[in-house]
């Protein structure tokens, strides 16, 4: 049966305190094991959670990229850590997502994204978002310059998914699933305020609403369907 790998954010009130780590959890015999216990005592404490625990995850072959709020790590199927990573325009980093040999990365506090490349092992890309009344404009970036953008949290950018289709992007304000073809950024789904995770699947457009609401919907040709959630704690 399969081993689910889930991240965790534990808001402490204490610098070198655990906030989140990593665990895997064991469907067959019902057991939860955590790997990574981020207890760093350098955590940014701005603002609403900011960089306290562990956020998105991708694979690459035999290795596991997580992301923390400013620096990309690499580990083994061990959890053995090989190397970080980091850009100086990465900060409270949300979601991660692997197309082809690239990985994307949301940088919420510059509402941009990045993209890493998995055989240089460098940072590559990097586009700033901007929103122009119900439209999105994009700037490009070098994401290892200095001339890139100011720090911004206007759209709270936190996910991010690609495919052949175009890299697609989503936040807490945007309203909205905007696809990037490579030139320009378009609105392909209408989104409530306040969701996350938002990708296209199977010719909808799913997404989950924010944890107080409890919530996951899907739209697709202008009808939508929700299903709540039950949190349940772990024994």
């Amino acid at each position: 049966m399969t081993t689910l790998i889930a991240s965790s954010v534990v808001r402490g009130s204490q610098q070198g305190e655990s906030h989140g780590g990593i665990y895997l959890v064991d469907f067959q015999r019902q057991a939860v094991r955590q790997v990574i216990d981020w207890n760093s005592a350098d955590i940014d404490w701005q603002g609403r959670g900011w960089d306290r625990g562990l956020r998105g995850i991708a694979f690459d072959g035999e290795r596991v990229f997580i992301a923390a709020s400013n620096e990309l790590f690499v580990y083994t199927p061990d959890f053995e850590l090989l190397a970080s990573y980091r850009s100086p325009y990465l900060r409270h980093c949300h979601e991660i997502a692997v197309h082809q040999r690239r990985l994307y990365l949301t940088s919420t506090g510059y509402d941009a994204v990045l993209g890493f490349d998995l055989d240089a092992n460098r940072f590559c890309f990097g586009l700033h978002v901007v929103a122009v009344g119900n439209r999105f404009q994009g700037s490009p970036f070098d994401p290892l310059s200095v001339n890139g953008p100011a720090p911004a949290n206007l759209l709270h950018l936190n996910n991010v998914y690609c495919d052949n289709s175009g890299l697609y992007l989503s936040g807490l304000k945007t309203s909205a699933l905007v696809r990037f073809d490579g030139r320009t950024l378009r609105r392909v789904a209408s989104l409530p305020r306040g969701v996350h995770n938002a990708r296209p699947f199977a010719g909808a457009c799913c997404s989950t609403i924010r944890w107080r609401t409890g919530c996951a919907r899907c739209c697709r040709s202008g009808r939508s369907a929700s299903l709540s959630l039950r949190w349940i704690a772990p024994a």
